[in-house]
C-alpha cells in the first residue's frame, strides 16, 4: 500500500519534521521518540480528540489562563520550561513543566462545585500515581497579580529539583546498596 502514493499520517509528520530543521535526514528514532531533543515526560499515545481538545483550550483560554502563560513563559531564563493545556492520561492540565513534574492548574469557580471537588480529587489522585506534584490556584489570584503566582511557582519548582526525595529520572540506583544479587 506504500507503494501506491497513500501516506500514513505518521510518515508526513516525520518527513515534516525532517524536512523543517534537520538538513533533510530522516530521523532514525521509531515513532513515539522525540527527535533532536530529550523528553523530560515520555511519550504516550494521545487520541486524535485529546489533542484536538487542547487545542481548542489553548485557542479559548481564560484570561487567568493567559495571564499566567504569559509571565511562565518568562521562567524559561531560569531553566523552567512550560506547556500549556497537555494531555496527561485522560486529562488536560493547564500548565506542566515536564523536567520537575509539576502540574499548575487555575480553578475558577466550576472547581468549587460538589463535582468539581470530586473530580478534581480523582484527577489530583491520578496525576499523583504518575509522579507529577499539583500545584491548584485560583483564579482570582492570577487575575490579580499573575506576576506574584509566577514567582510561587517557580519557588515550587525550584523546591521539587533540589529535594533529595524525590527520584531522580533516568539514572539507575546506586551500586552497593542493598542486598539485591548478594551471593551467599
Amino acid at each position: 500500500m506504500l507503494g501506491s502514493g497513500v501516506s500514513l499520517p505518521l510518515e508526513g509528520r516525520v518527513a515534516r519534521r525532517a524536512g523543517r530543521g534537520s538538513g533533510g535526514r530522516a530521523p532514525t528514532s521509531g515513532p513515539g521518540t522525540s527527535v533532536g531533543r530529550i523528553a523530560a515526560v515520555p511519550r504516550t499515545r494521545v487520541s486524535f480528540e485529546m489533542r484536538q481538545k487542547a487545542r481548542m483550550l489553548r485557542v479559548h483560554a481564560t484570561k487567568a489562563e493567559a495571564l499566567l502563560w504569559y509571565e511562565l513563559r518568562e521562567l524559561r531564563t531560569h531553566g523552567l520550561k512550560f506547556r500549556r493545556q497537555a494531555p496527561i492520561g485522560p486529562y488536560i492540565v493547564d500548565f506542566l513543566c515536564p523536567s520537575v513534574r509539576l502540574v499548575v492548574e487555575v480553578d475558577g469557580d466550576l472547581h468549587e462545585t460538589g463535582p468539581g471537588k470530586r473530580h478534581d480529587a480523582n484527577r489530583d489522585a491520578y496525576l499523583n500515581s504518575l509522579g507529577y506534584v499539583v500545584l491548584r490556584i485560583d483564579e482570582p489570584d492570577v487575575t490579580h497579580s499573575a506576576w506574584h503566582v509566577a514567582q510561587m511557582v517557580k519557588e515550587k519548582a525550584e523546591h521539587l529539583i533540589g529535594d533529595p526525595s524525590r527520584p531522580l529520572r533516568g539514572h539507575p540506583p546506586l551500586k552497593g546498596e542493598g542486598n539485591a544479587g548478594e551471593q551467599t
